[in-house]
């Protein structure tokens, strides 16, 4: 898949159709890094997929989709124990799109994570 990805981002299409592309690559990417961290991959493989949908979909202005990248960024951080970066991680994609409906899940996740570290106030 990321082939066919490299291939049609590499081409020389009208800048709509570019636009689109990196729109669905980005969308994609955040789909992989969502199942990355849902299915225990690596770290490394998360940070791919997660960087490439934040980086593509920054390009084209999508911030629903950096916002997602950021929360399966704080999930996949939550999970393997590292608390106070997937509070940072969460905080960062609220910060993207505060007036989200879904940025209190976000916040409740991103603090949540917190709870293994005895950290009251932050929970």
């Amino acid at each position: 898949m990321r082939t066919i990805w490299h291939v049609l981002l590499a081409g020389r299409q009208p800048l709509r159709v570019r636009a689109e592309f990196f729109r669905l690559a980005a969308r994609s990417a955040g789909v992989l890094g969502y199942t990355a961290v849902n299915s225990a991959a690596a770290r490394a493989t998360v940070d791919a997929y997660c960087t490439g949908a934040e980086l593509l979909a920054r390009e084209v202005g999508d911030g629903e989709m950096r916002w997602w990248a950021a929360g399966s960024r704080s999930l996949g951080l939550s999970y393997t124990g590292r608390c106070a970066e997937a509070d940072q991680a969460a905080r960062a994609g609220i910060d993207l799109i505060p007036e989200s409906p879904q940025a209190i899940r976000l916040l409740g996740n991103g603090h949540g994570a917190l709870a293994p570290t005895g950290a009251r106030r932050g929970v």
